[in-house]
């Protein structure tokens, strides 16, 4: 089925694409928790036997925006973990609100990147641009990157036009409103106030090189779990839902090392982290992600160690961010092989 998606910018609203349906308030769908044919007023929220929130597309219910969602945190209703929409700063970890923009498949990435305006952001009330990207139009939609700010000026409404995209979306345009409005800046710019300016972003810039959801999986029931990024649009779970274990960029960004990987049924995953084109690094091998060195003094504060723990006198290796061997089992040793991006949700996408 064919649907059109409204996202403002997450597209949390659809219909199916037929012109005779949009006058139909019935066939809208939202991808909400809440129970289906309530609203948020009614505070009922879909769970599963287990407790589990249940998100999913519902027929006559209500979406939870981000702000509602914060709100719905901070009173105990949802916990922190059972939240979709995690924005936030890839430097310092904080949140940021996003009021408006657009998400859209990019070829040279891969990959859905949103271009959104951050609402009440550090130096404008609907000024600072941030750019994210993510695995499906849902997320995880987590660590962004401010592109464009304007102090004490509005830049709302920004848009990407993807019909002006270059080289498979390396080269991306955006546009949106540059006004005096809701700025409170008295000294509007000649012939430039309340008009729509472009800008372009070029996604090779490593300081654009954000951290995407590494899942941790198996191939089937026999193999050992494998970490590992989501690689092809049509890639799909064989028999497991996958869940992001952390975040980390899958190409080369600002101070980051390649991590390697050797992979079989009986032994499972060994990483091995490279430096960045010389020896130790495999000859031809293509990096499985990138990390910041585990010696890294101004790492942000998003991060978190991630440990190999070695079973002792075995082959057998572990991949986390937890630190404590797996089952509270002795006899396993632990070191840092880097710097990783948290995962601050526990929802399974896809």
């Amino acid at each position: 089925v064919n649907y059109v998606y409204y996202g403002n910018p997450y597209p949390l609203l659809r219909i199916p694409a037929d012109p005779a349906r949009l006058k139909e308030p019935a066939a809208y769908e939202a991808y909400t928790c809440l129970a289906p044919g309530t609203r948020l007023a009614q505070q009922q929220f879909d769970r599963g036997p287990d407790g589990a929130l249940l998100y999913g597309w519902k027929t006559n219910t209500q979406l939870v925006r981000q702000d509602q969602q914060a709100r719905l945190i901070a009173s105990r209703r949802i916990v922190a973990n059972e939240s979709l929409l995690n924005l936030r700063d890839i430097d310092s970890g904080k949140t940021v609100q996003a009021h408006g923009g657009s998400v859209y498949w990019n070829g040279y990435r891969n990959r859905w990147v949103m271009i959104t305006v951050e609402s009440y952001g550090s130096t404008s009330l609907l000024g600072e641009i941030w750019y994210a990207e993510a695995d499906t139009p849902l997320g995880p939609w987590v660590y962004a990157r401010k592109v464009v700010t304007h102090d004490k000026y509005s830049f709302y409404n920004p848009k990407h036009h993807p019909m002006f995209d270059k080289d498979l979306g390396r080269i991306m345009f955006f546009e949106g409103t540059y006004t005096t409005t809701f700025s409170g800046n008295p000294d509007p710019t000649p012939r430039y106030d309340y008009n729509q300016v472009m800008y372009q972003l070029d996604l090779s810039d490593p300081r654009l090189a954000l951290p995407v959801a590494i899942y941790q999986s198996t191939a089937g029931a026999e193999a050992a779990a494998r970490l590992a990024p989501k690689t092809s649009p049509n890639e799909r779970p064989s028999t497991v839902a996958r869940r992001a274990a952390f975040f980390a960029p899958d190409r080369e960004g600002i101070a980051t090392l390649p991590v390697y990987e050797e992979y079989n049924f009986k032994n499972g995953q060994t990483l091995r982290v490279g430096s960045g084109g010389q020896p130790p690094d495999p000859a031809g091998a293509q990096p499985l992600f990138f990390i910041l060195p585990a010696d890294i003094k101004d790492y942000t504060s998003a991060t978190t160690p991630l440990y190999e723990l070695l079973a002792e006198g075995g082959a057998a290796r572990v991949y986390s961010t937890d630190p404590r061997s797996p089952g509270g089992r002795s006899r396993w040793t632990s070191k840092v092989l880097g710097r990783v991006w948290k995962n601050p949700a526990s929802l399974v996408l896809w």
